[in-house]
């Protein structure tokens, strides 16, 4: 799986090049758990999944947000009208933050 990791702001940011899914979860994870016990603002770029998340991605996700500490901040950036209706759907609306475009990171 391509990642790229990037410091904007007082953000750590994972850009994935992929679409995240059960087949190439644990790579994710692997990024991602750590980076959010480790900083306190992070953002993960979704835009390939444009289409779906997945259950065990949303799982990781909230993983990945309640490992930030509680003063700091976790963003989904650029998800797709879908996947922001699915959560919004699902209820996790009000538990993620999301945000179109990297430039507008708080």
């Amino acid at each position: 799986m391509e990642i790229e990791k990037r410091e904007v702001g007082k953000y750590s940011v994972l850009i994935i090049r992929e679409k995240v899914d059960l087949y190439n979860l644990s790579d994710f994870k692997k990024e991602l758990l750590p980076l959010a016990e480790e900083k306190d603002h992070v953002a993960v770029e979704l835009k390939e999944n444009r289409y779906d998340l997945c259950s065990s991605v949303i799982g990781a996700l909230i993983s990945g947000k309640k490992r930030v500490p509680d003063n700091g901040s976790f963003i989904l950036i650029n998800s797709s009208e879908t996947v922001t209706a699915l959560l919004a759907m699902s209820g996790l609306g009000r538990f993620f933050t999301t945000v179109e475009d990297i430039s507008e990171l708080p």
